[in-house]
């Protein structure tokens, strides 16, 4: 009888662990304990990088303009640096930014002044139409230059209202008790004086137009002071 091959030869029967086995700590076998740290020093790097990776952070977004930032680069390009262009390029991008901003009514008024610097008056009127003059910071202001403007287009009669309203506004302002006044309100009065004696005179209204003209004389030193008096001696 043949003896079977070395390695068909079926292994030993494991022996069940005794108690002092179990209650001993495992032993590794020889070298496992030096090649431990190995294995983690190489696993090490991986773990680092994914970590890394999870917490990268994204590409900052450059802040948006404010609206104050906005009209400021507007003012400073059209009474700075005499660049109406590119003060009407800065009030396109605020009103782009902020259809419904809180500082439309100036955005609208450099708006105005940076067209009338470019000479385009029909637009400048279009700006003034559609937007609030009365009730508003500078109101005076526009309600006399969009006058100036519907009068230099012939729309005298719409002229008039505006000019009615600054005059009121002024007369008003000079008999409060304490009214404070200064060059440029006094200016603004006697254009307005001067405007409305204009308008009434081409709506035949000579009497009004002469009534405007002698209130003018509270401007002896005005701009207008030797055209008014030479008005006058020819009137007589």
């Amino acid at each position: 009888m043949l003896e079977p091959p070395p390695w068909a030869t079926p292994p030993p029967p494991a022996l069940a662990p005794s108690a002092e086995d179990l209650r001993a700590p495992p032993r590794l076998p020889a070298g496992a304990a030096s090649a431990l740290p190995v294995v983690l020093d190489r696993m090490s790097p991986p773990v680092l990088q994914l970590a890394s990776t999870s917490v990268a952070q994204e590409p900052r977004v450059p802040p948006t303009p404010s609206e104050q930032a906005l009209l400021s680069s507007a003012i400073r390009a059209l009474r700075s640096e005499q660049h109406p262009g590119t003060a009407l390029a800065a009030l396109e991008e605020y009103l782009r930014r902020f259809p419904n901003g809180s500082l439309q009514p100036e955005a609208s008024r450099l708006r105005t002044e940076a067209l009338l610097a470019l000479g385009q008056k029909r637009a400048a009127l279009a700006e003034l139409n559609q937007a609030p003059v009365s009730g508003v910071p500078g109101g005076e202001e526009s309600h006399l230059v969009r006058g100036e403007l519907r009068a230099a287009a012939g729309g005298w009669r719409e002229a008039m209202q505006d000019f009615d309203l600054v005059v009121s506004a002024r007369l008003a302002h000079e008999a409060a008790p304490g009214a404070a006044t200064s060059a440029k309100l006094r200016d603004r009065f006697e254009r307005a004086l001067w405007d409305r004696a204009s308008a009434r005179s081409h709506l035949g209204d000579n009497a009004g137009a002469r009534a405007d003209l002698r209130e003018c004389f509270r401007f002896p030193e005005g701009r207008f002071a030797a055209q008014i008096a030479e008005l006058l001696e020819d009137r007589r």
